[in-house]
């Protein structure tokens, strides 16, 4: 039921009297419009009129046993305050404009057709406001399956025994402690109005550089929290076997990080089928241990619908920074293609790092990611190898902030 919490919590307020609302309990369906959303306390409520009649879905936050915030749903009630069950499901629809904007950018020809191949019209498509298309729209029935697959992992590595695993190892502890040190810091930034004046530049600017005019300035700032958007693409092919457990701690930890300092996180693993990728944790959701018994090792390696499928789930949600992990251990079906979509993306405004172990090459992922853009560990070191790329990202974010 958290889901369904993370659901409220998420929805922003630039949705109010321009989004429906779907939603059922034990006895009810309901269909609305979102008239107003309420916080107080951390308590958050959507408030949804149908034919005059006012429901709210209400979500509390909470600290779970394992130290992540959750938002956990409580009965739908009338204005009036009469209870009518718990909440079971719920469903928000975009505004129209969102919708019309997402047709617009699928289809660049006025009325021709987009060739499902051609990647160079993902960059209108990844880098747009709107939900997702098709990796969005049935996010209710790609949840239940994750969760009907989550309850039959059958595997040799349960997400429970890797969660205590990292924990007794200090990894999970180290992980959360780092990153809510490293959002507690004040950072120096310089600008055209400030605190007190910028020595270095001041000096620079009175040598007659006129470079540093806006830069004469200086102040202290806390770190931004929770503005970015984390996006996993699992290698989950059979050639995973052997390393199931330490991709999945991977993951794991850096779910930790995200969750620490209040970023975002949508994880995928591939394949499901020949030509899908499989939800693990998704947009509107909070990230649980489980979700990682949602996969196992098997198939082939088709990278390229994977990633395609994780940025379309990083769209709805808000965030100024966007990046991508992708972890494999092979080379990919369409290699060519996957370099593309990397490349869009990248126009597009998001960051993607290829993690590569095992058997594949590094000239394999020079040729996904470029150069500079993938990082190639052994097996075992992958976990901390992760988060220290994720710390580096939200450090490089920081620096870009302050220039």
């Amino acid at each position: 039921m958290t889901e369904v919490g993370d659901v409220i919590a998420a929805v922003p307020a630039g949705y109010i009297d321009e989004a429906d609302v779907s939603f059922t309990t034990s006895s009810l369906t309901i269909s609305g419009v979102l008239s107003d959303i309420r916080e107080t306390d951390g308590r958050r409520a959507l408030v949804v009129d149908n034919d005059g009649t006012e429901y709210h879905l209400a979500a509390r936050e909470r600290v779970a046993g394992d130290g992540l915030r959750e938002w956990v749903p409580e009965p739908v009630k009338t204005s009036a305050s009469v209870e009518l069950g718990d909440l079971r499901s719920i469903e928000v629809e975009p505004p129209d404009d969102e919708e019309e904007e997402e047709g617009a950018a699928a289809d660049p020809g006025h009325g021709e057709d987009l060739d499902p191949d051609d990647l160079s019209g993902e960059i209108s498509e990844v880098g747009g406001k709107h939900r997702g298309g098709k990796a969005t729209t049935r996010l209710a029935d790609r949840r239940s399956a994750r969760n009907a697959r989550a309850e039959n992992y059958t595997g040799g590595a349960p997400a429970s025994d890797i969660r205590d695993a990292l924990r007794a190892g200090g990894t999970a502890t180290e992980v959360v402690r780092e990153f809510k040190r490293l959002v507690a810091e004040e950072i120096r930034v310089i600008d055209r109005v400030g605190e007190r004046p910028d020595i270095p530049n001041v000096i620079r600017f009175l040598a007659g550089d006129n470079t540093v005019f806006d830069d004469l300035w200086s102040r202290s700032e806390r770190r931004d929290t929770g503005d970015r958007v984390v996006g996993i693409a699992l290698d989950m092919s059979g050639s995973m076997k052997n390393a199931e457990t330490e991709a999945k701690a991977a993951v794991g930890a850096l779910a930790l990080a995200a969750s620490a300092v209040d970023d975002d996180i949508v994880i995928t693993a591939f394949p499901q089928g020949k030509r899908q990728s499989a939800l693990v944790t998704g947009p509107y959701e909070s990230w649980r241990w489980p979700h990682l018994d949602a996969t196992r090792p098997s198939g082939g390696t088709p990278m390229l619908p994977a990633v395609r499928d994780v940025a379309r789930l990083m769209r709805p949600l808000q965030g100024r920074d966007r990046v991508v992990f992708v972890i494999t251990d092979g080379r990919p079906s369409k290699s060519e293609d996957v370099a593309e979509l990397v490349d869009d993306l990248r126009v597009a405004g998001t960051a993607v790092v290829g993690f590569g172990f095992g058997r594949v090459s590094e000239s394999t992922l020079k040729e996904l990611f470029s150069h500079d853009g993938y990082r190639h560990v052994d097996v075992d070191e992958l976990p901390r190898a992760l988060v220290a790329a994720y710390l580096g990202q939200m450090q490089l974010d920081a620096s870009l902030d302050r220039r």
